[in-house]
């Protein structure tokens, strides 16, 4: 290696299965066909119309796979369980602008929901105040919602001290996404 200190900053990927700040567990109707990952996306993976959404994420994502989509000609019904699109860009002075953009794209935006089900055909939205449950036509979900982070590298490694120590590295370090 002939390095002393080794960094890894191998990133992470998006979750397709509903977990993140709302869902602490998968969205079982989440493992079927038609759910997509912001990877996926922007892989320009082909996907059908319309196109739900699911912004748990709560920054820029959400938002952006919204415009990709809806620029491709898909009806996009963007839902999140926050009241605004992008929440957090409140604090980078970009929300007005996003949520404003998405409107004039014709976005619809469904605010104070989250998406609890998908049948392939229809997504199933709980309120996030009341439960009450109603559903919007669906062929595809985007799920932003977290990442799983890609630590292999670093677990292979430090699987074996003896031989980092033989090759002279004395610390290994995960840092961003990894």
């Amino acid at each position: 290696f002939g390095f002393r200190h080794v960094v890894i900053a191998t990133g992470s990927y998006w979750r397709t299965d509903g977990v993140g700040r709302w869902h602490t567990v998968p969205v079982e109707s989440f493992n079927n066909p038609g759910v997509y990952s912001p990877d996926d996306i922007m892989k320009d993976t082909s996907v059908k119309g319309p196109v739900v959404i699911f912004d748990d994420d709560r920054y820029y994502m959400g938002s952006l796979m919204a415009e990709k989509l809806r620029a491709e000609g898909h009806d996009i019904v963007f839902v999140t369980p926050l009241g605004n699109v992008a929440e957090w860009t409140r604090y980078t002075g970009e929300q007005e602008s996003i949520q404003a953009g998405l409107i004039k794209m014709g976005v619809e935006i469904v605010t104070g929901k989250a998406v609890t089900g998908f049948d392939g055909e229809k997504a199933l939205l709980s309120c996030v105040f009341t439960g009450r449950q109603d559903s919007v036509p669906a062929s595809s979900i985007v799920s932003v919602t977290a990442r799983i982070p890609d630590d292999k590298l670093y677990y292979r490694l430090m699987q074996d001290p003896p031989i980092l120590e033989e090759k002279g590295i004395k610390t290994v370090n995960r840092i961003g996404d990894c």
